[in-house]
């Protein structure tokens, strides 16, 4: 699911994150190689609304035209996939 959040959103979760290591935010690119897959693959299931290794993608958060992640949510995904 795609969230539109406002850039004072992003700065304070980047804030809580370096206080709190499991709500890191990681760009597309970080993400896609965190699940090792190609940007375009994680664009194209998000966008799309489709399955990303038969599961549904990770909450991502948009912010002007870039997509930003949760790591925790990007461990759970992963660990989904294992």
């Amino acid at each position: 699911m795609i969230f539109v959040v406002s850039k004072g959103w992003l700065l304070n979760k980047i804030k809580v994150g370096i206080e709190n290591h499991g709500e890191y935010v990681l760009e597309t690119l970080e993400a896609a190689r965190f699940l090792q897959i190609t940007t375009i693959e994680l664009k194209q299931a998000i966008l799309n609304k489709e399955l990303l290794n038969g599961y549904i993608p990770p909450d991502t958060y948009k912010v002007g035209n870039k997509y930003y992640f949760l790591f925790n949510d990007l461990l759970s995904f992963k660990n989904k996939n294992s």
